[in-house]
């Protein structure tokens, strides 16, 4: 970090030299004092010295920007952005596999590496920013959450689809919103439910045609234009309508008048999500050119309080009190293991105010069920009431996973005979066809 504490310091890597030097002008008018790179070469001596935030061009005339990725000390530039006017999934994918936390696409807009350097000096004059939002609308101070928002922040502005994995509740939702908010596209973020909408009702809204109304009539895609299509629960789409979905999107990459971002979420593990038929592979490979796992919010202890302490100012504003959670409920939240995550804790903390006879919030939460352990490996979960027929189902495949699909070896491994697991294979092979 720099001598003085009163000026920041800004290390720009790029051989544009008008660039350079307008983003050196706006750096100086936010108190930072910038130094100037055009070449690998020249940047191997300036990264020497450390800096508040590092700014790093991909194509420089003597080699790539990425290729300085391995040799930048974290403790001397905690803050690095890379930006390139020739976007690609392969550089985002090799840039964020260093320790990048932003990603800029020329042209950008100014203020956004602005806001980039506000943040930096805030988080420098101070060791914790309690209720930080380090992306917009996630409130998250936990370790847990540190790379999850950080693939955020340094993906945001590039093309690659995204895929959101964690529990109902977790957050999905605003994750999405917020790479949306900070990619700068000027087009909607649309949202498609592909869980609970009706089948008629999706195939409407993917392929664009309602009965009565002329082509292109409720397309996502092209609401999508120029924004973001966030597409919740894409693991519940039946297969047919995946292959729908798939199709669609390769056509819309082909149209030069539509340019859509894809980010979809799902609450399975892709793996589990893959084996069992849920998620098409091909479909997967499209949709997830980086994934994004969203931990629960028991695996995010230092956010509970900021995230009540959030909800209470929130409804505060909308009722125009002035209430304030207790003591004894600060320790219950932090005990409590928030099965339902973000959601639940929301809906507590909602309840508790509007019961509370005075200023301080006394939580009291019932003994919560845990959700099912994560499938992994060669261990299955089932909750309560789920039906024998899927309970069969979901058996046999993954006792055929386990055994590389030797019906002979997964025969045996579930005491069954050979002959039972051909006739459970002939049934769930007619059903989908039906």
């Amino acid at each position: 970090m720099p001598a003085n504490a009163a000026v920041s310091d800004l290390l720009i890597i790029d051989d544009d030299a008008g660039f350079a030097e307008s983003i050196a002008g706006l750096a100086r008018t936010e108190g930072f004092s910038p130094r100037l790179a055009a070449t690998v070469a020249q940047a191997r001596e300036a990264l020497r010295v450390g800096s508040d935030v590092l700014l790093l061009d991909i194509q420089l005339p003597d080699g790539s920007g990425l290729d300085l990725l391995a040799e930048i000390d974290p403790a001397l530039h905690p803050r690095v952005a890379v930006i390139t006017g020739h976007p690609s999934v392969e550089t985002a994918a090799r840039a964020v596999s260093g320790p990048v936390n932003d990603y800029f696409v020329k042209p950008f807009d100014p203020m956004s590496f602005v806001a980039v350097l506000r943040e930096s000096r805030r988080v420098s004059r101070t060791v914790e920013v309690p209720g930080a939002e380090p992306i917009p609308g996630v409130v998250a101070a936990s370790a847990a959450m540190r790379e999850p928002t950080r693939l955020a922040r340094a993906l945001a502005a590039t093309e690659v689809a995204l895929l959101l994995t964690g529990e109902t509740g977790a957050g999905k939702d605003m994750f999405a919103r917020a790479i949306h908010a900070m990619s700068g596209r000027s087009g909607a973020f649309v949202r498609l439910d592909c869980g609970s909408m009706p089948p008629e009702h999706l195939i409407e809204r993917l392929l664009g045609s309602r009965r009565g109304e002329g082509q292109g009539a409720g397309d996502v895609f092209a609401e999508a234009s120029d924004g973001t299509l966030f597409l919740d629960e894409v693991s519940a789409l039946p297969a047919g309508l995946q292959g729908a979905l798939l199709r669609r999107i390769e056509s819309a990459d082909e149209l030069e008048h539509m340019d859509v971002r894809i980010i979809a979420a799902t609450r399975l593990d892709p793996r589990v999500a893959l084996a069992e038929g849920r998620l098409r592979e091909d479909l997967y490979f499209r949709i997830a050119e980086v994934h994004i796992p969203i931990p629960p919010l028991r695996q995010r202890d230092e956010d509970v309080l900021l995230l009540a302490r959030r909800f209470v100012d929130a409804f505060n504003r909308r009722y125009d009190l002035e209430k304030r959670l207790s003591p004894q409920s600060a320790r219950t939240l932090r005990r409590h293991p928030w099965p339902g995550n973000v959601r639940e804790l929301r809906n507590v903390v909602h309840r508790a105010y509007l019961l509370a006879p005075g200023e301080e919030l006394v939580m009291h939460l019932e003994a919560a069920r845990m959700p099912p352990p994560l499938e992994v490996g060669d261990t299955l979960a089932f909750t309560l009431g789920t039906p024998w027929a899927e309970i069969e189902r979901r058996m046999l495949i993954k006792a055929l996973e386990h055994c590389g699909n030797d019906k002979t070896a997964a025969a045996r491994l579930l005491g069954v005979s050979v002959r039972t697991v051909h006739n459970h294979l002939a049934r769930m092979k007619q059903r989908e066809h039906s």
